[in-house]
């Protein structure tokens, strides 16, 4: 579990890269969700969690279409990594996503923009 004090400093630091897997209406800031702040953690890259997700079978996409998926994204393999959403469940997804595909350092923030989004507060 990654926590927002944590998250800023690896953020600081440049250690992590964070895996938003929202929906585009959220990053774009068209579905508020009732947090008092829309948009996008800045440099997160998005990947919708539902992208891993085969529609017909509610399993997780094979391999060779789950790497090009994180490929596509941005999303290293070999990097730490936060994932992030509105309350954690959809980044917990994104998690075991990553993990299946042999990533070793992942966290799930998993107050994620319930508590980031709704922050009044600004760091810089």
């Amino acid at each position: 579990m990654a926590s927002k004090d944590g998250l800023l400093a690896a953020l600081v630091a440049g250690t992590v890269q964070i895996v938003d897997a929202r929906s585009a209406a959220e990053r774009c800031g068209f579905d508020g969700m009732k947090n008092k702040r829309t948009g996008a953690m800045p440099g997160a890259k998005p990947l919708e969690w539902s992208d891993l997700i085969e529609q017909d079978s509610h399993r997780f996409k094979p391999p060779a279409v789950l790497r090009k998926l994180f490929d596509a994204a941005g999303v290293r393999l070999d990097r730490p990594t936060v994932t992030h959403c509105r309350s954690g469940g959809r980044a917990s997804v994104m998690a075991y996503g990553l993990e299946l595909m042999g990533a070793k350092d992942v966290k799930n923030y998993y107050k994620s923009w319930s508590e980031g989004g709704t922050s009044t507060t600004r760091q810089s």
